[in-house]
């Protein structure tokens, strides 16, 4: 009985833990994020070019640490007036001297 809930907690370990990421950017075509897990499986973001405003770098405060992040703002469409984070990054969290 152990041994399989050992055996499970591993197999969700293991397909929660990233290998790499990767930021390919087009300029005129968009930006695709890639992360590779160590199971091999890819997870792939493509934001188009024309839907881009701006990149930034915000900075997220805990109680310990200031934690820099690229994120990408995107353009607001005509039917919802916010504007939308997609946070980059998130999975090996680089220090800001590599974000900018």
């Amino acid at each position: 009985m152990n041994y399989n809930v050992f055996v499970i907690l591993m197999y969700i370990h293991s397909r929660t833990q990233f290998f790499s990421e990767i930021l390919l950017i087009v300029y005129g075509l968009g930006i695709q994020s890639t992360t590779e897990f160590y199971t091999g499986k890819y997870k792939t973001k493509f934001i188009p070019w024309c839907s881009i405003k701006d990149i930034v770098i915000p900075e997220t405060v805990t109680m310990q640490q200031i934690v820099y992040f690229m994120a990408i703002l995107l353009k607001s469409n005509d039917c919802c007036e916010d504007e939308k984070l997609v946070p980059i990054f998130l999975n090996s969290w680089p220090r800001l001297k590599s974000l900018a």
